[in-house]
């Protein structure tokens, strides 16, 4: 799991699992914890890029945004700039 912080904004880089280990449930245990692990850093929201539209993130309470809703600092990310017209961005609201 790679995460990057700016300011109250963070960026899920990546999120990678081995296939002979990897099931939903475990999957959403493991995304829980990085989910309070960044509310535990300050982060208001937390950003990720994917080539896949996955009904995964969406029922952890991620909800797909527009490119141009990014912050500006995200923009110039390299996952960002790299992620092509076919890449969905989903945003995470964290409750205060």
């Amino acid at each position: 799991i790679g995460l990057e912080k700016y300011d109250h904004d963070g960026l899920l880089r990546t999120f990678v699992m081995e296939r002979t280990l990897w099931n939903q449930e475990l999957g959403k245990k493991c995304m829980n914890l990085l989910l309070n692990y960044a509310r535990d850093q300050g982060l208001k929201r937390l950003y990720l890029v994917t080539t896949v539209t996955q009904p995964f993130f969406t029922e952890l309470g991620f909800v797909p945004i527009d490119l141009k809703e990014l912050p500006s600092s995200l923009l110039e990310t390299e996952p960002v700039k790299n992620s092509g017209v076919k890449s969905q961005i989903y945003v995470y609201y964290f409750v205060q």
